[in-house]
């Protein structure tokens, strides 16, 4: 089992951010449904994630890999059956099930560590006995309805799953969302992928889509942004410590974790807007509010950015970390507390105060969840020095990070 150790450093120069793998999921599922066409995506950074989108979107296209680029020429599958494995990417088991029923008659889908533990009531309730969940699921049926209802409190990636597939049903279709709709921005950027390849979505009003039937797919030629999600990190980084400069920023993003520049100046963070992305100078930090209604992936970097702040910081709508990877305020709240830091938990709120940290005692667990691995990482440099075992975790979205990490002078070493 992998292990790092993180030393007292700090940070000096430039990173080039990894490409988005929120974008990079949505621009090859869109490319491999271009019936009989031919796409190029540049700027791929092969995650685990991403890679297992690859893998099931291979029931669609011939998909060949050179250095940073695929290319992807797909077809209108003839098979009745197909199968995939998701291993633990969330995004690929619930963009692909609408999109596997409408085309194979019996789909076998497998998972690892927690992916068929996290919900799937959505689409349970959407398929009923069609869907079967067990140590595999099993996804016989396609759906029949035209309106579809959806609670907007659990995962947007329902709502982009149906998104990706519905254009290609003969009928119309309506997707209504209820409740609180969180994570819109999600359902923005997979909206604005689907138009690239000329698929129109009809905002009917804030919480409703109209899908005209019969649309097709058109190949482009395309290039995967930088990841805001990933961002986050260097830019807490880089305001707890000295200056970080990020590269590779499209400005223009409908990235939901875009929100990350404006959050971390509501913390009095130093953020110089340059040309080419962001430089985060050092600063004198003070307390904030956060919503994490549309970003709950910024949660982790967020509470270490809270313990560097002056007074206390409230998160709110924070009962979605707990649904993740792992449980998300329970991980960071087991962690902090080795650097003599308190997280109050409540139902849907967590409150942290800023605070001086000591140098942890015991190894770190990051719960196999790469982003409370790559968030004590980030606060490993405030402290004399600390460990942290079982790092592969990472892969799952940013196989370099430690590399990249390094490469800005932080100190620290990788060993089994």
């Amino acid at each position: 089992m992998s292990k790092v150790k993180i030393f007292s450093s700090l940070p000096r120069g430039t990173i080039v951010l990894p490409s988005s793998k929120s974008d990079a999921h949505r621009k090859i599922i869109a490319s491999s449904l271009c019936f009989g066409q031919t796409s190029l995506i540049e700027g791929v950074d092969f995650s685990d994630d991403i890679n297992r989108t690859i893998e099931a979107m291979r029931n669609f296209a011939n998909i060949e890999i050179k250095g940073h680029t695929l290319k992807i020429t797909s077809f209108i599958p003839q098979e009745k059956k197909a199968s995939f494995n998701a291993y633990e990417s969330g995004s690929t088991l619930r963009f692909l099930i609408p999109l596997f029923s409408q085309f194979f008659d019996e789909t076998i889908i497998e998972g690892q560590q927690r992916l068929l533990e996290r919900p799937l009531s959505i689409y349970k309730d959407l398929y009923q006995d069609k869907l079967i969940v067990e140590d595999k699921i099993t996804l016989k049926g396609k759906l029949d309805q035209e309106e579809f209802v959806i609670r907007g409190d659990v995962s947007s990636q329902f709502i982009s799953g149906l998104l990706f597939a519905l254009p290609l049903r003969k009928k119309d279709s309506r997707i209504k969302i209820v409740g609180n709709f969180e994570s819109k921005s999600y359902v923005n950027l997979t909206i604005g992928v689907l138009k690239e390849f000329k698929i129109e979505i009809l905002e009917v009003n804030s919480n409703e889509y109209l899908i005209k039937g019969g649309q097709r797919y058109i190949a482009k030629n395309v290039k995967v942004e930088g990841d805001y999600s990933q961002l986050a990190f260097y830019g807490v980084l880089g305001v707890i410590s000295s200056s970080v400069k990020v590269v590779n920023v499209n400005k223009n993003s409908l990235q939901g974790d875009k929100k990350v520049i404006d959050i971390i100046k509501s913390f009095n963070g130093k953020v110089e807007d340059i040309d080419e992305g962001y430089i985060f100078h050092k600063s004198d930090l003070v307390s904030s509010t956060i919503d994490l209604y549309d970003n709950p992936d910024l949660g982790p970097i967020l509470f270490v950015l809270a313990v560097f702040s002056k007074g206390t910081t409230t998160f709110l709508n924070t009962k979605r970390l707990k649904i993740k990877e792992s449980d998300r305020v329970l991980a960071m709240k087991k962690e902090l507390k080795k650097f003599n830091v308190e997280i109050i938990d409540e139902e849907n709120k967590v409150t942290i105060r800023g605070q001086e940290v000591k140098t942890p005692n015991q190894i770190l667990s990051p719960s196999n969840d790469h982003r409370i691995l790559m968030a004590l990482s980030i606060l490993g440099t405030k402290v004399k020095e600390c460990e942290i075992e079982d790092i592969k975790c990472v892969n799952k979205s940013y196989p370099n990070f430690f590399k990249d990490l390094f490469s800005l002078g932080i100190e620290g070493e990788i060993y089994d």
